[in-house]
């Protein structure tokens, strides 16, 4: 059997106690995400769940929670959006040409081993100050220089950059 319902709270279990449309509290309702996916949904009155239940058993139910008036409205056909609804602006989305477009008001923090960025063409970095930490002491020896290139705008131009020493980390345009 399949119906809709409410999601109202989590049981320390992280179990759904949901209420369906026809006024019914189940509780112990089993949440599901695709798989690779984890996340505790919002609870607010557009909480909605898809509910499963075999041969409309109340023992094992299943829920699968969603929120419609959260839907993105500007994707097309083939695209996908992991979005943070709880902050606005912070989103990630596949675009169908292939792009993914990262979007956020807040910080983007990377922990990992390595970090290898490969562009065939160009990388762009726009922002007010770049913080290149102990970057710099790898890749520049002390009084070495390095040119930023403006392509457009009333800065346009290229610009030398001297490279004090190698704990100088921070570079302003």
């Amino acid at each position: 059997m399949i119906q809709k319902g409410f999601l109202k709270r989590f049981t320390k279990e992280g179990k759904g106690e949901v209420i369906t449309l026809n006024g019914q509290i189940l509780n112990n309702v089993q949440i599901l995400y695709p798989y690779g996916y984890y996340s505790k949904a919002k609870l607010n009155e557009t909480s909605e769940i898809i509910l499963l239940s075999s041969l409309g058993s109340k023992a094992n139910i299943f829920g699968i929670p969603y929120n419609v008036p959260l839907e993105p409205t500007d994707l097309i056909d083939g695209e996908l959006q992991i979005k943070n609804p709880s902050v606005e602006n912070s989103k990630i989305v596949f675009r169908q040409n292939g792009d993914i477009e990262i979007t956020t008001n807040q910080n983007i923090s990377q922990v990992m081993e390595n970090f290898n960025i490969t562009a065939n063409s160009n990388i762009t970095i726009n922002a007010n100050q770049i913080d290149l930490a102990d970057a710099t002491s790898f890749v520049l020896n002390e009084n070495a220089n390095m040119e930023v290139v403006i392509p457009s705008g009333s800065s346009a131009g290229t610009y030398s950059v001297n490279i004090n020493s190698a704990g100088q980390s921070k570079v302003k345009a």
